[in-house]
């Protein structure tokens, strides 16, 4: 386990990897557990590093932490723990959001930006049954999921009700790009109603996060897609 102090709080991270740096966040529901299989897909290009927001995992808990800037703040805290000057990030719903935030501040300091669009409102904030949406995910993913502060769980909701409507990605001036329900011009649409498409359709997912790291800033936005070659199962 890997993890930094700023005050008496602890942010926990795992990294893998070698390369230019990407940042993973979580969603409202889950770690930073269930990104391990992108981060390992994209080992070979780069550096991939995935945090426990404030109130997840093994980060520290406190009610004092969960508002929208203290979680953006945390980004902030961890590149400059690491020593890194600029960083790509991707972020699912809730975790996206932290991510906007974050951009917000330190717009210079984010190469690109890859968020997983989710619309669909939680009908609960009970952890237990919100991890019914995450039925592919396997047991170590569940028992990390577990470990978070219902609170944070239900403050994240509420930001997340509040704030999703109000990203406005035309003001975002680096390279961007969601996939999910096809709410704009640059939305790809992926397994819309999926609560967790990085797992349920890894292929697509992993296949279409390494072309928008790895290709042109000028033409990623506009040049992408699901390729239909990417669902044939290899034998």
């Amino acid at each position: 386990m890997s993890a930094i102090i700023i005050g008496d709080s602890v942010i926990h991270y795992e990294s893998v990897g070698r390369g230019k740096p990407v940042l993973f966040l979580h969603n409202y529901i889950g770690s930073w557990r269930y990104w391990v299989p992108t981060m390992e897909y994209l080992s070979g290009h780069f550096r991939t590093y995935a945090v426990d927001l404030w109130g997840f995992g093994d980060s520290s808990k406190h009610e004092s932490l969960y508002d929208l800037i203290t979680q953006a703040n945390l980004i902030s805290h961890f590149l400059k723990e690491l020593g890194i000057p600029k960083i790509a990030l991707v972020g699912h719903g809730f975790g996206s959001l932290v991510g906007y935030a974050f951009a917000d501040q330190h717009p210079d300091q984010v190469d690109r930006f890859f968020s997983v669009v989710e619309k669909e409102m939680p009908k609960t904030t009970c952890v237990g049954d919100l991890l019914i949406a995450g039925k592919n995910m396997d047991e170590d993913i569940r028992k990390d999921s577990l470990k978070a502060d219902p609170r944070a769980i239900t403050r994240s909701i509420e930001i997340f009700l509040d704030q999703n409507d109000e990203t406005e990605s035309s003001k975002i001036q680096f390279p961007h790009l969601s996939i999910g329900s096809g709410i704009d011009k640059k939305t790809i649409p992926l397994a819309t109603g999926e609560f967790f498409p990085m797992i349920t359709h890894a292929e697509e997912f992993n296949r279409l996060l390494l072309e928008f790291l790895t290709g042109d800033s000028t033409t990623i936005e506009t040049g992408l897609a699901v390729k239909e070659f990417w669902k044939r199962r290899v034998r």
